[in-house]
């Protein structure tokens, strides 16, 4: 990352005696793992030390999440109470009895100290050197300066981020372009920034010739996605409000047409496992991705319904990614309790709430032409039901059996294989001299093209 070339560049500064060497997981966990060992914190769970389910959350994952908020917040002792909020947004709490979130921060400075006597550093800890290294050398970004700063996703940015990222192109003598890209429905990050903030943050760094551009046409949403993607704005408008929303346009949809369902929510357990048995043993179903809230459901389609690992990804996981066909599977279900207080009469807004709500946006927008999404209606509250039923029309049970033809027929693989291997090309008369191969046969892609519009528009 940018942020380890800072790192690597002045590390004797820090106090690592040579190069340090950026952890994974597992190995931040070992060491963690050993202080906890050492350390035992009562009010944690250590019958089940490394569990990190829904309804249970092992003194290793506590901990952890606890040093990593501290990380990317810079926080120290004297932050508890900040620390305990973000921990509670976190959903976190709840697992952490008695004087246990003290007793871990406690253990921060001597976990910090021990990364750093083994020169090693996290992924998380990147950010915080570089900003040591930056208030050592005040004028250190003046060397980069770069004509034109391109930034993805930065919904999710801190406000720590966007000070640095103002000064990589930014000073008194000359300053470039930076370009900010991103969807505030989409924030999932539980220390995001709002437009305003940013806004307010440009004029404090001198910034005051910044433009506002809003997307109000896409090619990758089929009309039909854009539809729930109005549902979903509209609702989280009347949640959260508009400014917190951020300013956009009614999407209209560019893509070409393609098969597209009456429904596409399941809540049904039964019959959503059922779709998806059939729908995993496809072997013809290239272009799919599984969302899931958390491993366990992970775990759950790749083992019980044999759904290709590298097809499975959580929210987090999900994010910058696409694909024609997508199943979203227990999102809400998984967080049954969170959901059904957001759409309850009385929700009051709360950063949690948000974040689990725009969940539900990233999982239909990671599709680009139609999607399948199943909860069990026995988990969640009515609130829940009435709500998903608003935003995403449900598939009736006598459409079952058309949407899985849909889905998985030679047809709609032929069509997206096709569009994907012709897609620079106008499909006017000249498109009849070309083909496309499919298992045994040939396929005219414009007579493709013209059977599928004959088909929406029946």
């Amino acid at each position: 990352t940018f942020a380890y070339r800072i790192v690597r560049d002045k590390y004797l500064d820090l106090g690592f005696t040579k190069m340090p060497q950026v952890i994974d997981d597992v190995r931040n966990r070992v060491i963690i793992t050993q202080m906890l060992e050492e350390n035992i914190v009562a009010g944690l769970d250590y019958l089940n030390f490394s569990v990190n389910s829904k309804n249970c959350k092992g003194a290793l994952i506590c901990a952890e999440t606890t040093f990593n908020i501290m990380k990317a917040e810079g926080y120290t002792e004297s932050n508890e109470r900040e620390i305990t909020k973000e921990l509670d947004n976190k959903c976190m709490l709840r697992f952490m009895t008695g004087n246990a979130v003290t007793q871990i921060i406690s253990l921060y400075s001597d976990y910090q100290e021990r990364l750093l006597e083994d020169n090693l550093l996290t992924f998380a800890d990147q950010e915080p050197y570089m900003n040591k290294i930056l208030a050592m050398y005040p004028g250190y970004l003046d060397r980069y300066n770069y004509e034109h700063v391109i930034v993805d996703e930065f919904q999710d940015m801190t406000e720590r981020q966007i000070h640095t990222l103002l000064r990589l192109n930014y000073n008194d003598e000359e300053h470039g372009v930076i370009h900010l890209f991103g969807d505030f429905e989409q924030t999932i990050n539980p220390t995001f920034i709002q437009l305003e903030s940013i806004e307010t943050l440009y004029m404090i760094n001198g910034v005051s010739d910044y433009k506002k551009q809003v997307l109000s046409s896409t090619y990758r949403y089929s009309a039909a996605i854009c539809k729930e993607l109005e549902a979903l704005r509209n609702k989280g408008k009347e949640l959260f409000g508009t400014e917190d929303q951020g300013s956009y346009l009614p999407l209209k949809s560019n893509k070409d047409s393609a098969f597209e369902t009456n429904g596409n929510l399941v809540l049904n357990l039964s019959i959503g496992r059922k779709m998806l048995k059939q729908i995993s043993a496809a072997k013809n179903i290239e272009n799919i991705m599984y969302i899931v809230a958390d491993e366990t459901s992970k775990k759950e389609l790749i083992d019980e319904y044999k759904c290709k690992e590298d097809k499975v990804f959580t929210v987090s996981e999900a994010k910058g990614r696409e694909n024609d066909f997508v199943v979203v599977y227990k999102l809400c279900t998984s967080k049954a309790n969170e959901y059904e207080r957001i759409f309850s009469d009385d929700f009051s807004y709360s950063r949690a709430g948000r974040i689990f709500y725009n969940q539900l946006y990233v999982g239909i927008t990671r599709c680009r032409t139609n999607f399948l999404q199943i909860e069990d209606d026995t988990k969640l509250g009515p609130n829940t039901i009435n709500a998903l039923k608003k935003l995403i029309a449900p598939l009736l049970d006598t459409d079952v059996d058309l949407f899985l033809d849909e889905m998985i027929s030679d047809k709609v693989n032929y069509y997206f294989r096709a569009l994907e291997s012709f897609k620079n090309l106008d499909f006017d008369g000249t498109t009849d001299n070309l083909t496309f191969y499919s298992g045994e046969d040939y396929y005219s892609l414009s007579d493709v093209v013209r059977k599928i519009n004959q088909y929406n528009n029946d």
